[in-house]
Parts: structure tokens; sequence; C-alpha cells
């Protein structure tokens, strides 16, 4: 039996999905303001990208069980709204497993992109522990980049909402200022 072949511009769609995200731009803020936090001091670029990329995996697991937990909580509540009848139903041990698959793939569907937003600013911190830039100009072309990326998820996110590209650019510009206003508190902050 031959495996259906995916659809032209399926897995772009879906990388598109994942990366024009709450979850993506939620990734790049936390990563901006870990970098704020962990830079500050004698840090190693190996310190910093091991702190960074520790604290996004931990946050993402909490946002997936977060997930999880809402979305069962949700279709319980479904289903006592459905109203069962005067008696419950017995437990239901392959239903019960099905939603929790269910629940577990769209979680982690949903989060991909906090992971999938950290990768391009762990890079230049990882160029840093390279050495092939110094640790300080990693951190902030890492916070730059982040800046650039909210401006282009800004852009790219609400041409669900509007096709008017003057809005499209507001949007951009109002996502990429709250990367900026992060950069002014790690510059106050040191």
């Amino acid at each position: 039996m031959t495996q259906a072949r995916p659809k032209p511009g399926a897995r772009a769609r879906v990388l598109r999905r994942d990366l024009v995200s709450e979850s993506a731009i939620y990734g790049l803020i936390l990563v901006s303001a870990l970098l704020i936090v962990v830079s500050r001091g004698e840090q190693s670029s190996w310190d910093t990208f091991l702190k960074v990329s520790g604290t996004v995996v931990v946050f993402w697991v909490a946002h997936v069980f977060a997930h999880v937990v809402a979305r069962l909580s949700a279709s319980g509540l479904r289903d006592e709204q459905a109203g069962s009848g005067p008696a419950p139903e017995p437990p239901n041990d392959s239903r019960e497993i099905s939603e929790f698959r269910d629940a577990l793939g769209h979680a982690l569907r949903h989060s991909a992109g906090l992971l999938l937003a950290a990768i391009v600013p762990l890079a230049i911190i990882f160029a840093g522990v390279l050495s092939l830039i110094s640790g300080d100009t990693a951190t902030w072309a890492a916070l730059w980049v982040d800046v650039a990326l909210l401006g282009l998820l800004g852009y790219f996110g609400s041409a669900g909402w509007t096709k008017r590209t003057s809005l499209r650019i507001a949007a951009s510009a109002v996502t990429a200022a709250l990367g900026v206003s992060i950069m002014l508190l790690k510059a106050l902050i040191h």
C-alpha cells in the first residue's frame, strides 16, 4: 500500500501555522527577556545558551501541560453540558485515552512555535559559544533578530484579518516595538 503524498503547500501551511502563532510570539518575548536577565554579569556564551535553551524547554513543557489540562477540562464541561441523562456514563478507557491523545497532539501542535521561535536567537548565541562573535555581540544580535522576527510575525499574522498593507505594517511596527521595549529594558538594567 502506498502512502498518500501531502498536498502541495501543506508543509508550508503547517510551518506558517506554527511560526505565525501566539506561542511563537511568546517564545521570542521569552527568549528576549531571558537574554536580558541571563546576560547580566560575567556569563559566558555557553552559560547563556544553556540557561536560555533550558528555560525555553521548561516553559514549553509547562505550556503543553497547561494546554492539555485546559483542553481535557473543557471536554469534561462539554460532556456535562450535553446532559448525558439522569445517570452518568460509566468510565470508558478507550474514549478517555483517545481524548488525552487528541489533547496532547493539539497541545504539541499549538505550542511548537515557542520552540521554533527560539532556534534563530539561540543559533546566534551559539555563534558566541563557538567564538565566531563575542558574547556581548551575540546577545545584542539575538535581541535585534528577535525584534525583526517579532515584526515579521506581526506583519504575517495580521494577514488573517486584513489585506491592507498599511494595517499590516502598523501591526508589524507594534509587534516589533514590543521587542524594542524589551531591549530598552536591557539597556536600563545594564
